[in-house]
């Protein structure tokens, strides 16, 4: 045996790349191509195998394992480091591959010891309960069980009221199990888009390569590569709408989905959980726990006043704990407020009582709690960032004092985004209750302003041209798709409502969100022209990006009306030859070609040449551009050696 020779990998040919292991692949860089840094003085030099080995900190054996597929790397990133350097803006294709073909229980060491909670916070302490239901979600996951390799497993879904904490127990599930998951992630599933850009999201942690695809492309590619992983993913849906939202985004195998929803019936694609309200012995240890008492009898007149709903009982127990106030005692207090209210069911009016009560504690007049609760009711009922409501308050003093008073009450949550920038949080419940809150104290119209001047400020101005800006839009278009769903007609927003509706059409429109765009950049010229008018340069906009995206998808009838709009306004309001009627005569030649008007089409790019050639100069990249389309029409017709004039010029 000690004679023998070690046995190399049988290597697959250069042509079936597509095909190799990371073996090949490391094979390749290391003894055929010589793959070292930019600058290396033995640049292309095919490198030795002990040399490699001693660089790396490992003994040849183990390099030879990894040429053999044998054993995974111990250490990538050195790998990687020696292979193409330090700067990450070199050898980007290679490094992909390269991260691509890695050994799945490689890539994701740390992962893969629990240790990483990815979109998941840790498990309450005031956790009660449930047991039964854990223990069902371990079941039907069939947790500690070993499994083949793609082995498929139906989701989950959890369904209730709301309030009744279906995400918390999937929560406290995704902790209690982390060692038999790889990665835990959390996806936004209210609406079919926030699902796939969650998805999306895994790309590098997978491998997939996102440049160029729409986001359900890259979002479906991280599904089939799921299916690859030895370890199971747990993967959580929190708050989807319907099965038929999101039926086609569950992965066939490798990871483990829960859904929470309100939705009751799951049954035509998971298994289900249903989830009721806490028993009276659940509510009673839940309040006990929470406000670290113990008070059994209390605990009981409150539970039932509240009708044992998590949510309630929470904020609850957190009144009791702050102001010294005894279970019972808060049970009459709720009872009294009712009575001086008295709206909806008996539950329903307590629950809305118990939160009521708590913000008029905490938010009193005039405070900066106040500003910041009306603040956050007009948010979508999600992470809201800390630079979406800085900017209401004069002074950070006035800022943390705010956001203590709302913490310290569990009005809102401190949720802090992955990168670290601090976010607040309100339930759906408190922010429902909170909104007919400042609707009854007249703050809504104050609110809804600060918000949308601060969405002003910071959505991206140009993501259909910049992706480097779609996670700040991604972050922030929640709020702004809530705004359209709880618009108050009492007044315009004003002037940049229309402005911040146009740049979330146009980040839909860059991700391959058309019917969301459309939406987007229709609602931006309904707000526009009633505020400011038909001729308004806001208003003019909205209409020309409209068209834009309707050329895009080729609604070519539909560019040309708004466009001809466009034109007619921009012909009263601005200068002859001001260059925005310059792009408009553009994209309408566009769209008279597309119609199979080559002679109008030729008339409103010479148009639009003699504006640009006067505004921008001959030698300009816009009168190239329109040269190469006056080019493109005379080609069609025939007219080669025009095509070819102008084109020589374009270029």
């Amino acid at each position: 045996m000690g004679g023998q020779k070690p046995r190399l990998p049988k290597r697959i040919s250069p042509g079936d790349r597509a095909a190799w292991s990371f073996g090949d692949l490391l094979h390749d860089h290391l003894f055929v191509t010589g793959t070292r840094p930019p600058g290396s003085p033995e640049a292309g030099e095919k490198w030795n195998r002990k040399t490699f080995a001693e660089l790396v900190g490992v003994n040849e054996r183990t390099v030879r394992n990894w040429l053999n597929d044998k054993t995974p790397p111990d250490y990538p990133d050195t790998i990687e480091r020696l292979l193409f350097g330090t700067d990450p803006a070199h050898a980007q294709e290679e490094r992909r591959e390269f991260r691509r073909l890695l050994p799945r229980n490689t890539r994701q060491t740390k992962a893969a010891s629990g240790d990483e909670f990815d979109g998941v916070p840790p498990p309450l302490a005031s956790f009660v309960g449930r047991h039964q239901q854990l223990k069902a979600l371990e079941q039907l996951f069939k947790i500690g069980e070993r499994h083949r390799k793609n082995y498929t497993m139906l989701p989950v879904a959890i369904h209730g009221l709301g309030g009744t904490g279906k995400t918390a127990l999937a929560d406290q599930f995704a902790y209690t199990t982390r060692r038999s998951h790889a990665m835990t992630w959390r996806c936004r599933a209210d609406k079919r888009e926030n699902l796939i850009e969650g998805l999306a999201q895994l790309a590098d942690r997978l491998g997939v390569d996102p440049r160029g695809a729409t986001a359900e492309t890259v979002a479906r590619s991280v599904i089939r590569e799921l299916a690859h992983e030895q370890k199971p993913w747990l993967l959580i849906y929190d708050d989807a709408p319907s099965p038929e939202v999101i039926n086609d985004l569950f992965p066939y195998a490798g990871a483990h989905v829960v859904i929470t929803s309100r939705f009751p019936d799951w049954t035509s694609v998971a298994k289900t959980i249903h989830l009721e309200v806490l028993s009276d012995d659940e509510s009673i240890e839940f309040l006990n726990t929470r406000a670290e008492r113990s008070d059994a009898a209390g605990a009981m007149f409150l539970a039932r006043a509240l009708g044992g709903l998590p949510l309630a009982l929470e904020q609850a127990a957190v009144h009791c704990m702050r102001f010294g106030v005894r279970f019972a005692d808060c049970a009459a207090q709720i009872r009294e407020f009712v009575r001086l209210r008295p709206v909806r069911s008996t539950d329903e009016a307590n629950v809305s009582a118990t939160f009521t009560m708590a913000i008029e504690q905490a938010a009193k007049p005039g405070s900066p709690a106040e500003r910041l609760m009306a603040l956050l009711a007009e948010c979508a009922p999600t992470r809201v960032p800390v630079y979406l409501y800085a900017g209401a308050f004069e002074t950070q003093e006035q800022l943390a004092e705010g956001v203590l008073a709302l913490t310290a009450s569990s009005l809102a949550k401190a949720d802090a985004f992955l990168e670290g920038v601090p976010a607040l949080t309100l339930h759906p419940i408190v922010q429902l209750i909170a909104r007919e809150w400042s609707e009854e104290k007249d703050l809504r119209s104050a609110a809804v302003k600060l918000l949308v001047d601060a969405l002003a400020e910071i959505f991206p101005i140009n993501p259909y041209q910049d992706f480097n800006v779609w996670p700040a839009c991604q972050t922030l278009i929640e709020h702004v798709w809530f705004q359209i769903q709880t618009d108050i007609d009492n007044e315009p927003k004003h002037e940049a409502w229309p402005n911040v509706l146009v740049r979330a059409g146009s980040y839909f429109q860059a991700r391959g969100f058309y019917d969301p765009a459309e939406m987007l950049f229709l609602d931006a010229v309904v707000h526009a022209e009633r505020d400011f008018g038909k001729e308004h340069k806001t208003t003019l906009r909205a209409k020309h990006d409209l068209a834009v995206l309707f050329l895009e998808v080729q609604q070519f009838p539909r560019a040309l009306h708004f466009l001809q709009e466009v034109l007619q306004a921009q012909e009263n309001t601005l200068d002859a030859n001001h260059p925005a009627t310059s792009l408009t005569l553009l994209n309408l030649g566009h769209a008279w070609s597309e119609v199979g008007y080559p002679e109008v089409a030729l008339q409103a790019y010479e148009r639009a040449l003699s504006i640009r050639t006067g505004f921008y100069g001959n030698m300009s990249v816009e009168v190239a551009t329109t040269r190469r389309e006056i080019g493109y029409i005379y080609f069609c017709q025939k007219k080669y050696e025009e095509a070819a004039l102008e084109l020589s010029q374009a270029f």
